[in-house]
């Protein structure tokens, strides 16, 4: 779909392409509902064509296995990616330079590469890399690294929030990016300042704690 919008795509079944299972480029208020795509380049492409992106759709319920990048998101923003199952990719989301997307309550699962890997290029017109939120969000079984954000310079990264999420491996480059890690009904913990958020672990979910009464960070996350 390209420059299409108010389109409704459900029960579908697209596999084996040498491309996307669906792309929506620059198109707007799409729903992509229960659909299955495996074994393509990517599972669901969200894209822009000379800097203009796709806003406003819903991509939710999908079975999306054995793909190179399962969620492809590219310059668009305010997507919400809901409920997919995501197993077996290279990489289960791939983000850059999008602001404004949703992605919750997915379980994304023996990824070979990356769980979930962000950037931004800021040679890409309309890029940004603002208020991206990550809720109910479970990464298991990734090989070299379940999270990876490369966003270097700063405030690129500003406004992204991890809630209620577990997650194992981790690589932050966001220096001077204000970043929030959520429990709900506890509290939160916000790296902003000069510093922001940098360093790489093996358990993220061990290293940011939040509890009741109780805060914790380890050192060797900055």
């Amino acid at each position: 779909f390209s420059q299409s919008d108010n389109n409704f795509i459900a029960n579908a079944t697209s596999n084996f392409n040498t491309f996307a299972g669906i792309v929506l480029s620059r198109s707007d208020s799409n729903t992509v509902l229960n659909t299955t795509l495996n074994s393509n380049a990517y599972g669901v492409e969200v894209t822009s064509t000379v800097g203009t992106g796709s806003f406003n759709n819903l991509v939710k319920g999908n079975i999306m296995n054995n793909n190179t990048r399962s969620i492809f998101v590219v310059v668009s923003s305010a997507n919400s990616f809901i409920e997919n199952k995501v197993n077996n990719n290279n990489i289960g989301i791939f983000i850059e330079s999008s602001a404004d997307n949703i992605f919750a309550n997915q379980t994304i699962n023996g990824s070979s590469n990356f769980s979930i890997f962000g950037r931004y290029d800021s040679g890409t017109v309309g890029a940004r890399g603002l208020n991206n939120t990550f809720s109910g969000i479970t990464l298991q079984n990734s090989n070299p690294s379940n999270i990876e954000f490369n966003y270097g310079a700063a405030s690129r990264f500003n406004g992204t929030i991890i809630e209620d999420s577990i997650i194992a491996n981790y690589t932050f480059n966001a220096t001077g990016s204000v970043v929030t890690f959520k429990q709900r009904g506890f509290g939160e913990i916000n790296f902003f300042g000069d510093i922001g958020i940098n360093g790489t672990g093996d358990n993220l979910t061990r290293e940011v704690r939040i509890s009741n009464n109780s805060a914790f960070v380890s050192p060797t996350l900055n």
